[in-house]
Order: structure tokens, then sequence, then C-alpha cells
């Protein structure tokens, strides 16, 4: 076991359920990261794009390690609604597809966790109807 937490590259508290996120870059850190805490079984031996990891430490603090190294936003977004799923199931809302109130809670706070990494704030080009040569 690592004797130190590796620095993640973004870190945020979750607004309102509470839980810290760790997003790294790079699978060599994500997986010092497991170890830290202990978590061997779940280290990563081949390369992958994503991977979202739960844990409570010793002092009952939830915490979130995820990977994001293909850096893509898709990848983002897919790991930090396994992220957003597990935190309100700890909570006890169950998000089902027929229930709009659950369905709402869910896209709020995928949406703060989104704007908690940074990456919200920038404005991508409206890129609609046009082609990728138009866009160059």
């Amino acid at each position: 076991m690592l004797k130190k937490w590796p620095k993640a590259d973004i870190s945020f508290v979750i607004p309102i359920y509470g839980g810290t996120v760790h997003i790294y870059y790079e699978q060599d850190k994500f997986n010092k990261a497991l170890a830290f805490i202990g978590c061997e079984e779940y280290i990563l031996k081949e390369k992958v794009n994503g991977g979202c990891k739960e844990f409570v430490n010793s002092e009952n603090e939830i915490i979130y390690v995820i990977l994001w190294s293909s850096k893509l936003i898709s990848t983002l977004v897919h790991e930090l609604t396994h992220c957003a799923l597990t935190t309100l199931d700890r909570v006890g809302i169950n998000v089902k597809v027929e229930d709009t109130s659950s369905q709402e809670v869910l896209c709020y706070l995928l949406g703060e966790l989104v704007y908690k990494t940074g990456f919200d704030d920038k404005l991508l080009p409206l890129t609609v109807g046009k082609s990728t040569k138009e866009m160059k």
C-alpha cells in the first residue's frame, strides 16, 4: 500500500449529498489511488478509457476515484453518471425511467458534477447542421 494519496488532476466535493470525487487522467495514477485505499482487486491491468470506483475511508467519508484517460467528454459524462447513480442510491433515491422526479434529481446532480470539473464553463462552437469541413 502507498503511503501518500496520489494527487488527482481534478478534485471536488459533491454538492448536497456529500462525498469527494478525484479524477485522474492517467491510468497509472488511478491504479495508485486504488492501491492506496487497498482496492488492489480493482486495479486495471489493460488500457481502458475510463473507470469509476466508490469507497468509504476509515473516517466514514465517501470517495470516488475516476479514471478519464480518453479525454473525451462522453467518457467523462459516462463515468460521472456512475458516480451520480451510486451517490443517489447511497442516499436512498432510486432513479426510475417512469418517475420523472427521480430523473430530475439525477439530471441536476449530473449537471452539477460536470460543472464541478470546470469544463461546463467552456462554450463549445455550435456545430449542429454543419459538416466537419465547414467547421474547420
